[in-house]
């Protein structure tokens, strides 16, 4: 079966509507990485940035801030990693965002305040995950209620999401799922950056990428170390992995290649690629959002059935099959 989500003509008239307008509305930054002035503007720039939700609770999870969404009655608890090319984003930044995700999914999502590079590089970031992430492990049953764990981010989020994942498994630490969104996997750099001609939102060039990513290593790591680059890792007995991109975005390929090795890793994999879709769909196109939210929904649905061995259970319609 296609990994390409459907959109009737209708919804893809909307999609490219709602994608012309987020880009005529963006603001000017005007400056190249190299400007010491440029990392200050992403920081200050917070034009995507979501109403902060009072319901939700900050608290300290082994040694990490965390923010923690909890709308009850939940099966799971998912511990998310934000975006934001590891330079800039905050844990609170998406509220909407993470509690459409915790009522829509049914789970209790985990938002990591990481530190950021430049100033905290590789591998300050993917510590502070895997340490909010082993307190769910030991303290989660106990604080939540449910066992289950998911983890999952999008963008450079869902690079720390995945290096935190090969982690926990070579602890034997087992989780229910790893839900990746337009992540990069390989800082080496892919194909589809390079050869990308836009427009894209967030102005993903290859300058800006490679910028990035030399911020997240610094001056001491290795790009092909797969604590760096995860597309490098061993991928065997990975938890099952639910991939998102947008066919628009710059960084597909990184998923694309995934994929790939996480097939011939025999990982369960799905694979989702979205139409007409840039990066941040899941947040800056309303249809693309909803239909996104659902599927990963019915995702966490059929993760838990298949880890409670209930082989009688059939992923919603929405649902892309496996990889192969």
């Amino acid at each position: 079966m296609s990994p390409i989500v459907d959109f009737d003509p209708d919804e893809l008239a909307i999609i490219r509507r709602e994608n012309r307008a987020t880009l005529a509305g963006l603001p000017e930054q005007g400056l190249r990485p190299e400007d010491p002035a440029y990392l200050a503007g992403l920081r200050a720039d917070t034009w995507w940035y979501e109403p902060r939700s009072e319901d939700a609770v900050d608290e300290t999870l082994g040694g990490v801030r965390a923010r923690i969404f909890d709308p009850g009655d939940v099966r799971a608890v998912y511990v998310r990693t934000h975006g934001g090319g590891w330079v800039y984003g905050s844990y609170d930044a998406e509220d909407v965002y993470s509690w459409r995700l915790a009522r829509q999914a049914g789970v209790v999502v985990v938002s990591v305040d990481y530190r950021l590079a430049p100033e905290h590089p590789w591998p300050a970031p993917t510590d502070d995950c895997e340490a909010v992430t082993r307190w769910v492990f030991d303290h989660g049953a106990e604080r939540f209620g449910v066992a289950p764990i998911f983890i999952g981010g999008e963008s450079s989020g869902a690079h720390l999401a995945l290096a935190t994942a090969l982690r926990l498994r070579d602890a034997g630490l087992e989780l229910a799922g790893v839900n990746l969104v337009g992540g990069i996997y390989d800082l080496n750099g892919v194909p589809s950056v390079s050869q990308f001609e836009g427009p894209d939102p967030l102005g993903l060039s290859e300058a800006v990428v490679d910028w990035y990513s030399s911020c997240f290593m610094g001056d001491s790591a290795d790009p092909r170390d797969p604590d760096v680059s995860p597309l490098w890792a061993r991928l065997q007995d990975l938890a099952p992995v639910l991939l998102s991109s947008g066919r628009c975005d710059p960084l597909i390929d990184n998923s694309l290649f995934l994929a790939g090795r996480l097939e011939q890793a025999d990982v369960k994999c799905r694979l989702d690629l979205y139409p007409e879709a840039l990066h941040g769909f899941e947040i800056l196109n309303a249809i693309q959002a909803a239909r996104f939210h659902s599927r990963v929904a019915a995702w966490v649905s059929d993760s838990l059935a298949c880890d409670a061995g209930d082989v009688d259970h059939v992923a919603g319609p929405d649902v892309v099959s496996e990889l192969g």
